[in-house]
């Protein structure tokens, strides 16, 4: 009788494991599609995660999805609504409110409903649904202007705000719908309790359209009770010192920075010594200046993008026997890099002194080769029309930087000048290479060498490029017509400088070319 007992327990057991590993295996097939629909959804492939996100629903079975995968089903809706609205904005900046964008919200508000079904206080589900609802109203709007929008954000908006007091994100969102409905009195109060929840806000809200000194009384009591009440008080503080340096009330703009600074718990960076050193300049306080500038230097581990944007500080005043000061000033702190060498330099050009500043970038190669000291000889070579000097230190450069196209091309133009077309192609053609996009100028620069070697098939397909990229210059069109016409292809120019009087109808040059080869066909 026992072990009959045992023998059906085991058999109960047995049948209870199976099933639980059935329904764990029931349960792990759908999350493995909706963990890759997520994935999907991160790298904004829209169609990829909405069919895995479709695989994931249809994967669950009807009487465990009712049952034991709700939070499940929550989230493959949520997310498969999200990246509908996502795909539907897509579609609508590539067709100016097609109607295919129109039913893409649609059916995103249909899912996005479904989650809310489910769970209808979710914040994140609650935004998405009030975005979708204002794309609808915005593309039904603009696709039937004559007819009642049928479409209301409003209500959503209002319905997600209670669910996250504090979401910056949603009330963003809120503020923009407002302007679009035209309900800007509604918008003073809703900046002033985002400045004090979050006083990085102010930065974002300079550059929104419904910015303007109107809302600056409401801007300051937001940040003032945000300092009070020690809500992201550095920021706040940040923030009113900007808002009196656009005043040029400076010596109130110093004093709330230098207070940020002192909120801590971090070390200023460099970046904020700089702008405390420019509050100073500003004020004309240039020897406090100096020590915040020198705090920069010290502060940076990349001493030269620093040691350039104090320099930019002084050449934006045109100020620039203060920073020789500076540069002085720093030397005898032992803070005078190569790059505030290079600064210097660039000093006395921008002083119109070529010489100083020549025997500047001398000294600076003497002690240690550097490319952009070869770079401004070679510039300084070229407005003096020292083909040979520019060249070396043109080559010097490209040496030192194999890869930067600027030097390439520069020392392919001291090539051209000196008609050494063969090595200036290669030059021009390493330029081209090495560049981060592709540019019509070096285009340009290549087919007039080209040109010059009476290569004027390859000087044409660069002239195309350049066109291409650069379609409303009527000079490229004209010039490929140059080229085909020297070839005999005088149907193929007649083609381009129609393009060309196309961009430029009352040209001379242009009428006059077409004129003559006109003669040519007939």
């Amino acid at each position: 009788m026992t072990k009959g007992l045992t023998r059906v327990f085991k058999v109960v057991l047995l049948c209870f494991l199976t099933t639980l590993l059935v329904l764990c295996c029931t349960l792990f097939w759908p999350r493995y599609q909706y963990q890759r629909g997520i994935i999907q959804l991160e790298l904004k492939n829209y169609p990829q995660a909405m069919d895995c996100f479709d695989r994931a629903e249809k994967a669950i079975p009807r009487g465990i999805g009712t049952l034991l995968a709700r939070p499940d089903l929550y989230r493959i809706y949520s997310n498969h609504g999200i990246a509908l609205y996502n795909q539907g904005v897509n579609d609508w900046e590539e067709n100016n409110s097609s109607m295919g964008a129109f039913v893409t919200f649609v059916r995103a508000k249909q899912y996005l409903t479904k989650a809310a079904d489910i769970d209808p206080l979710q914040y994140l589900n609650s935004y998405w649904l009030a975005m979708a609802e204002q794309a609808l109203e915005k593309t039904y709007g603009d696709l039937y202007p004559e007819t009642n929008n049928p479409y209301d954000a409003l209500p959503f908006f209002k319905k997600a705000l209670p669910l996250r007091p504090s979401g910056i994100t949603l009330r963003y969102a809120y503020i923009r719908y407002l302007e679009y409905k035209g309900l800007g009195p509604a918008i003073p109060e809703l900046v002033e309790y985002m400045m004090e929840i979050h006083p990085p806000s102010y930065w974002d809200i300079k550059k929104e359209t419904f910015f303007n000194n109107d809302l600056m009384p409401f801007i300051e009591r937001g940040l003032n009770r945000a300092i009070k009440r020690e809500i992201l008080a550095s920021a706040a503080l940040g923030a009113m010192s900007d808002i009196y340096f656009n005043r040029q009330d400076f010596q109130r703009a110093i004093s709330y920075y230098r207070q940020s600074l002192d909120q801590g718990p971090s070390t200023p960076s460099s970046n904020n010594y700089i702008h405390m050193g420019r509050l100073l300049f500003k004020s004309a306080d240039f020897e406090q200046s100096f020590d915040y500038f020198a705090k920069a230097l010290k502060a940076s581990a990349s001493a030269d993008s620093v040691s350039y944007r104090i320099y930019n500080v002084f050449k934006s005043d045109k100020l620039f026997e203060e920073f020789l000061k500076f540069f002085v000033y720093a030397r005898e702190k032992d803070l005078a890099t190569q790059a505030l060498d290079m600064c210097v330099a660039r000093c006395w050009l921008e002083m119109d002194r070529p010489e100083l500043a020549k025997a500047r970038l001398i000294t600076i190669n003497a002690k240690q080769p550097h490319a952009p000291a070869f770079y401004l000889l070679a510039q300084l070579a070229e407005q003096d029309k020292d083909w040979n000097q520019m060249e070396l230190a043109a080559q010097k450069a490209t040496t030192l930087d194999r890869k930067n196209s600027t030097y390439f091309y520069l020392f392919s133009r001291s090539l051209q000048h000196q008609k050494k077309y063969a090595p200036a192609e290669q030059a021009a053609t390493r330029a081209i290479d090495c560049s981060d996009r592709e540019d019509p100028r070096l285009f340009n620069h290549r087919a007039w060498i080209r040109w010059y070697q009476k290569e004027y098939a390859q000087a044409a397909a660069d002239w195309e490029k350049a066109f291409t990229l650069k379609p409303n210059q009527g000079d490229f069109p004209y010039w490929i017509a140059l080229a085909w016409e020297l070839q005999g292809s005088f149907n193929k120019a007649l083609a381009y400088i129609e393009k060309a009087i196309a961009l430029d109808p009352d040209n001379k040059r242009y009428n006059d070319l077409k004129t003559r080869l006109e003669t040519y066909s007939k």
